[in-house]
């Protein structure tokens, strides 16, 4: 029954044939039936294990760090306080387009530009050049003092070219003319110390004009009053945008003196309406020359703006001034009143004051009496010469009338008159006077002078 172990040993240790053939075909049924599957179980544990101790570890980082940046880290007695940086981890902002808009290189390109319009143009290419300009921006060719191409050796010649002024009468009865030809992008009365940029933007005057003449700190508003000279005026603006295919040269608006002038460097963005649409403070922002001086109303400023390409200011009376270049502090200032010449710098309306390089905007800002009335709209196109402003008597009378009105109420309340009845039609007489329309207003002077 049983075998014997020498004949084991010697079936192992010589393994016949058939031996051999019995393994080669039963050894994979054996491993798959026996051993794969338990290697199997043994992968599956093994990989359930990792997962299980990886989540454990990643949900106790989580929870440290939760009780960390909520309630802190208790170290015996002492409190660990929260990391400021760990509070809130906020997310980069994507760069809105007026930070990408700034990025841009605009005074290099200006820089370059200027360069290239003042290079020398050959005889034959100058007609080629111009003609394409002309169509370009719809310059009128007619209006051209010198209307000979050829004589216009380089392209800012050509763009600071003269007109013919008999073209451009100039308006004697209004107080204010348009210095330039160009587009009205806003105007109106300073409110509060904010000056309109397009509809809907303002920056204020301080930032625009600068620093007060006096040393004295000042709110935007006090600011504003400040200028004033007269009692019962109000400061107000007009910005006109001048086009690339505008006239270019811009002259003295009204009659009266240039004290001061102010140099502020700064960028050259595109004054563009659109631009100025969405870009805050951009009159603030680029290069400018203010003229501060006075009229027959009182404060009076002209000033004008610098744009992108080229960005050259010039002032014929002012050669010092020179713009889109690094210049010291002590340039940037310049007095007009001096020993010699205690009236600095007298223009009279119609007076050539300056020049552009391409477009660019002239901002008027200037004190008026309250009946002041513009007789232009924003988005409307005006041209040199023609009125801004002019003053309306029959606002005047309003004010007049109200005001007599006040002043009899209080004459009636401090004084005593024997005949009350009198008094009751003065007043009604006065009141209906007050609230009488501009086409009665004849009718009620006539009333006014009867009942008297």
């Amino acid at each position: 029954m049983f075998i014997k172990p020498e004949l084991f040993h010697d079936t192992v240790d010589n393994p016949t044939p058939i031996y051999l053939v019995m393994m080669f075909i039963l050894g994979p049924l054996v491993y798959n039936r026996q051993i794969k599957p338990r290697t199997n179980a043994v992968r599956q544990k093994i990989s359930r294990g990792m997962k299980r101790t990886m989540s454990r570890s990643m949900n106790s980082i989580v929870w440290s760090a939760k009780k960390v940046t909520t309630s802190g880290l208790r170290v015996g007695k002492t409190l660990v306080k929260k990391p400021k940086g760990l509070i809130k981890i906020k997310k980069p902002k994507a760069p809105s387009r007026v930070s990408l808009y700034k990025l841009l290189p605009l005074k290099l390109v200006s820089r370059v530009f200027g360069w290239l319009s003042r290079l020398y143009l050959p005889v034959w290419l100058r007609p080629l050049c111009f003609k394409f300009y002309i169509k370009l921006f719809k310059c009128r060719t007619e209006e051209m003092f010198n209307e000979d191409l050829t004589s216009y050796k380089t392209i800012s010649e050509f763009f600071r070219r003269k007109i013919k002024l008999n073209l451009r009468p100039l308006d004697t009865n209004a107080p204010i003319i348009s210095p330039c030809d160009g587009k009205v992008l806003t105007c109106g009365r300073v409110s509060s110390g904010l000056i309109e940029q397009v509809k809907g933007i303002t920056y204020t005057a301080q930032t625009f004009l600068g620093s007060p003449l006096t040393k004295d700190d000042h709110t935007p508003h006090t600011y504003a009053e400040s200028l004033l000279k007269y009692h019962g005026h109000a400061l107000h603006y007009c910005v006109i945008y001048l086009a690339p295919g505008d006239y270019h040269r811009f002259h003295s608006p009204t009659e009266w003196q240039i004290s001061w002038r102010r140099h502020y460097v700064g960028h050259l963005f595109s004054v563009n309406p659109y631009v100025a649409s969405w870009l805050q403070d951009l009159f603030c922002l680029n290069e400018r020359a203010a003229y501060y001086g006075s009229w027959t109303h009182g404060f009076f400023s002209m000033t004008a703006v610098g744009a992108t390409i080229v960005g050259c200011i010039n002032v014929h009376f002012d050669p010092e001034l020179k713009t889109n270049k690094r210049l010291s502090r002590l340039e940037l200032e310049r007095r007009f009143q001096t020993s010699e010449n205690s009236n600095g710098i007298l223009l009279s309306r119609g007076d050539n004051f300056g020049d552009f390089d391409f477009g660019s905007t002239i901002v008027l800002v200037f004190e008026a009496p309250d009946n002041l009335v513009f007789n232009v709209k924003p988005g409307c196109h005006i041209r040199l010469g023609e009125p801004l402003c002019f003053f309306d008597k029959n606002l005047k009378i309003i004010d007049n009338l109200t005001s007599g009105l006040s002043a009899g109420t209080t004459e009636v309340s401090t004084s005593e008159y024997e005949d009350e009845q009198e008094e009751n039609d003065v007043m009604k007489k006065d009141v209906n006077i007050a609230v009488a329309t501009k086409e009665d207003l004849d009718v009620a002077a006539q009333a006014v002078e009867s009942a008297e």
